[in-house]
């Protein structure tokens, strides 16, 4: 039965990863406030990290007194070939900001590429062209992404 809580636990958590692709401090995520209690009855399982993606040292990190919205790629940004989830995800992990959105066929739609030095917000915007999504809010926290 714990066993099963678990997975169920696993399983929330998982769900709202894809809707919350975010990080503060390359850390630590924003749960779901669903996540948070079911994490309660479950201990959570942690494992070793891996190394680090090509975008995620390819950005600087947040600093104190800057908004997301302002920090900017210390060396061009190269992704290609990649689900949206994973790119908002890297790109919120080198930055520091969080990326979030509700569309779960977001979360499997393939990026345009994004190529170059820029801000988060137009590595998002980038990753979007040409789809049916839009930036609809963006502030130095956060950067959350709809339907056009």
């Amino acid at each position: 039965m714990a066993n099963m809580n678990f997975k169920a636990a696993a399983a929330v958590a998982a769900l709202s990863a894809l809707f919350l692709a975010g990080c503060s401090d390359g850390a630590k995520t924003e749960p779901s406030t669903a996540a948070a209690s079911s994490s309660a009855a479950a201990p959570a399982k942690t494992e070793p990290s891996a190394a680090p993606s090509a975008a995620e040292n390819t950005a600087s990190a947040a600093q104190p007194g800057r908004g997301c919205l302002q920090v900017t790629a210390v060396h061009p940004y190269d992704l290609k070939d990649m689900r949206f989830d994973e790119a908002a995800q890297a790109l919120a992990h080198a930055t520091g900001c969080a990326v979030r959105y509700t569309d779960q066929e977001l979360s499997a739609m393939k990026i345009a590429p994004v190529v170059g030095t820029m801000s988060i917000k137009d590595a998002i915007a980038a990753a979007l062209d040409g789809s049916p999504y839009t930036i609809s809010n963006a502030t130095d926290e956060v950067i959350e992404v709809t339907k056009k």
